[in-house]
């Protein structure tokens, strides 16, 4: 399996160097265990869900991408739930992400992680934000173009505090 072929599949996409670098190595690393625990869950079932929280979400999704690249047609869309998921790519890879896979970001109140890296970085999938205050779930939409300026980045804050929730009342750890 392999995301970074010599000719990127999702034309125009970039990916935040430092995450790429980081799940290169670590795809890298782990490969065998991938591949085992993949070759599994194909046989369990016919959907593989990818789970994560922080940069553990990015892993997540770029490992997703890795198994739809390498799958796809041949499998229902990969599902991938994050948790306070810190921005990966372009829009154009938001928009190939958004066509590859079903995912589903969790935020809580200000976190500032979601809201990094700035610049052209942007979100795909579907956002259900906490706000944090009165622990009120709001639903935001797919976006195929911009970023929602409601849920995490509606109040300009970034919290310290809010990384680790909770989330659906569980509280993160590291």
């Amino acid at each position: 399996m392999s995301l970074f072929p010599e000719e990127n599949p999702i034309s125009g996409a970039r990916i935040f160097q430092k995450f790429r670098d980081e799940y290169k190595n670590w795809h890298s690393e782990n490969l065998a265990d991938i591949n085992s625990i993949l070759e599994q869950a194909k046989k369990d079932s016919n959907i593989v869900t990818f789970v994560g929280f922080g940069i553990g979400g990015v892993y997540a999704q770029l490992a997703a991408l890795d198994y739809a690249q390498n799958n796809l047609p041949n499998i229902p869309l990969p599902l991938v739930f994050t948790f306070g998921q810190p921005r990966i790519g372009n829009e154009k890879f938001a928009e190939g992400a958004n066509a590859r896979l079903q995912h589903w970001r969790s935020t809580f109140g200000h976190d500032k992680i979601p809201q990094l890296p700035t610049g052209e970085y942007i979100h795909d999938g579907v956002e259900i934000w906490n706000n944090g205050a009165d622990r009120e779930s709001f639903y935001c939409t797919r976006y195929t173009s911009l970023e929602s300026q409601m849920c995490v980045n509606s109040s300009g804050q970034q919290g310290d505090n809010d990384h680790f929730g909770p989330y659906f009342e569980v509280t993160m750890t590291c």
